[in-house]
């Protein structure tokens, strides 16, 4: 959609018919997405979705709930936050 507003363009009328609704955020989707590229073993792509989430915890949440303990504490480094929480 970005596309069509920076060219000054108009939406074609099927992607106002088919948008998303407002349960479908792009963090939901993201978090989906992630989720399915995890159950497929694409860790790079799983990486990708969770990049578009705004919220670092939220990213740290998703990986520890799935088992991605080394992933969740590299993500955390590399937004220089502190672990210590994940031992209290």
């Amino acid at each position: 959609m970005k596309g069509y507003h920076d060219k000054d363009e108009t939406l074609p009328i099927r992607l106002i018919e088919n948008k998303p609704d407002i349960c479908h955020s792009e963090e939901k989707l993201s978090l989906k997405a992630a989720k399915s590229y995890l159950q497929q073993g694409q860790i790079n792509k799983m990486k990708s979705m969770l990049d578009r989430l705004p919220n670092i915890l939220d990213r740290v949440e998703f990986l520890t709930e799935n088992d991605q303990i080394e992933e969740a504490i590299s993500t955390l480094k590399s937004a220089g936050g502190s672990i210590s929480f994940f031992f209290k």
